[in-house]
């Protein structure tokens, strides 16, 4: 009888204390689990662009695409010709001079931001309608001119008219200063540099050039 009991001391003692071993082991575990920081998420506010007295607009003349309208016939022809801008980009690029002051880890392309597209006389700015990624690398962004051009052309008989078109890209680099918030804390951090890209296209020109076939 006693060594029944003896058995039954003994055994439960070993099954408690395989119990608080596994408790022991569990707790371990789950204090050597790594905590997962949440990601921070920042905003971009009160952007504003600065020229001084000094800036300039570089301009650059481009060709455009020529189109060539035939008339064999053996009388006068009228063509309609519809330009196409739709290959006109417009380039953007923040370069940030404070970079090092700055916290990792902030995807600028996720603000969205207005650029300049015309310098006034007074120097102040005119920006554009609609919102562009904020870009440390240089961003092509499809040019909305908002306007098109139709001519009627004249093709004399037997001979050809070459549609030769160039347009004017107005250019400026120009300084900008902003502030990224984060937004759990509300700790902001000054950002300033320069933006360089393309204002606008101005100038439409046709040029009209009469060949014999």
């Amino acid at each position: 009888m006693k060594s029944t009991k003896s058995y039954l001391r003994n055994y439960l003692w070993a099954l408690a204390s395989a119990a608080v071993l596994f408790l022991n082991a569990c707790s371990k575990t789950k204090e050597q689990e790594p905590e997962v920081s949440p990601e921070k998420q920042y905003a971009l506010r009160d952007l504003r662009y600065f020229v001084s007295g000094s800036t300039q607009v570089d301009t650059t003349t481009l060709n455009l695409q020529d189109t060539t309208l035939l008339n064999p016939g053996s009388a006068l022809m009228t063509a309609t010709f519809a330009s196409d801008l739709s290959s006109l980009v417009k380039t953007s690029r923040f370069e940030i001079s404070n970079a090092g002051a700055l916290p990792d880890g902030i995807n600028y392309k996720h603000f969205q931001v207005n650029l300049p597209s015309v310098l006034n006389p007074d120097n102040s700015l005119t920006y554009t309608t609609f919102k562009a990624p904020f870009t440390t690398t240089v961003a092509q962004l499809p040019y909305k001119t908002g306007t098109s051009e139709t001519l009627t052309v004249h093709v004399p008989a037997r001979s050809r008219i070459v549609v030769n078109r160039t347009i004017l890209a107005e250019n400026i680099s120009c300084s900008f200063t902003a502030t990224i918030e984060e937004k759990t804390t509300g700790q902001t951090y000054p950002i300033e540099g320069t933006w360089k890209g393309l204002l606008r296209y101005d100038n439409l020109s046709t040029k009209l050039t009469e060949q014999p076939l």
